[in-house]
């Protein structure tokens, strides 16, 4: 027997057992549905698969202190519909991350749909986590189906039971970082982040940098206006909504600083770190003193932050 006939069988298997119960109003209208029927519509409705406000009220601090963040990336396809997805993302790759709705990963036979919107993102290569707001037990038909898009695809299918993430929710910090790491498995790519020379920035640098921006009176007597503008004119502005630009001049530009050394570069600049755009941007500020510029200068250059930039 094949992998698809196999998935088949046991999504009819599943799909027999409520003809031996009594009264089924409780069924699904589409269980009189033709399978084919089914799945086209199925497909058509698998559109924003970005994880639930649930999880992103808490999953994004115990990933910052990883060195990780989320960004969700939107595909566009001429024959199918505008998608959205989430990748838990580091200055060494990503993780893809998706949420499917219950009702999908309830039924087997839904598993060619969800294979054909898997066919129709850029995911290979990798582990996909994948997730459904309080759901513990899939339809038993993805275990086999996973076989198929990991001989396709070279995808590992992990299945994040909704329970686990609720434990790690109420965890202390320490305890979450530790245990997210593993079952995200971002292991990997935490060990080659860390080789790369902007993970080599000191504490001692850091504060430099900090202490420097925080004085640039053209963005910081502007308050969060002036600080978005500062992100403009280094063209970072994709990563404005990162920010809430809360605080004292110092708090805002250490967080700008440190969490600016997490973001991998943007499609626009591919060779450039974020940080390093800002620091360029920054050198051309006239009310720079020398000593400043100075200290700029080295750490753009030992940490090879913007090597297309001259400086």
């Amino acid at each position: 027997m094949g992998i698809k006939s196999a998935i088949d069988e046991l999504a009819n298997a599943v799909g027999r057992v409520p003809e031996a119960l009594p009264k089924a109003d409780s069924l699904p209208v589409t269980l009189g549905t033709d399978p084919a029927e089914r799945g086209a519509i199925t497909t058509q409705e698998i559109v924003d698969l970005t994880l639930p406000k649930s999880l992103r009220d808490w999953l994004p601090s115990p990933l910052a202190s990883l060195g990780f963040t989320i960004e969700t990336i939107k595909v566009q396809r001429q024959f199918s519909p505008d998608r959205s997805y989430d990748v838990i993302r580091n200055l060494a790759g990503h993780r893809s991350i998706l949420q499917f709705p219950k009702a999908i990963l309830e039924h087997g036979t839904n598993w060619e749909s969800v294979g054909s919107v898997i066919t129709a993102l850029p995911i290979r290569d990798q582990p996909l986590l994948v997730v459904s707001e309080k759901v513990d037990l899939i339809n038993i038909g993805y275990s086999v189906a996973s076989r198929v898009w990991q001989q396709d695809f070279h995808l590992e299918w992990i299945f994040l039971q909704w329970g686990h993430l609720e434990q790690v929710k109420a965890m202390p910090e320490t305890d979450q970082v530790a245990v997210l790491t593993d079952l995200l498995k971002l292991e990997t790519l935490r060990a080659d982040a860390l080789k790369l020379p902007i993970s080599q920035i000191t504490p001692a640098e850091i504060m430099d940098l900090t202490n420097i921006v925080s004085t640039l009176k053209q963005y910081t007597d502007q308050g969060k206006r002036g600080w978005r503008l500062l992100m403009e004119q280094a063209e970072l502005e994709p990563l404005i909504i990162k920010f809430e630009f809360e605080g004292d001049p110092e708090t805002v530009a250490f967080k700008l600083i440190s969490d600016l050394r997490l973001y991998a570069p943007l499609p626009t600049h591919p060779e450039d770190q974020v940080l390093g755009l800002l620091l360029c941007h920054v050198l051309t500020m006239g009310e720079l003193k020398p000593d400043d510029a100075t200290k700029i200068k080295t750490i753009l250059t030992t940490y090879r932050l913007a090597p297309t930039r001259g400086y």
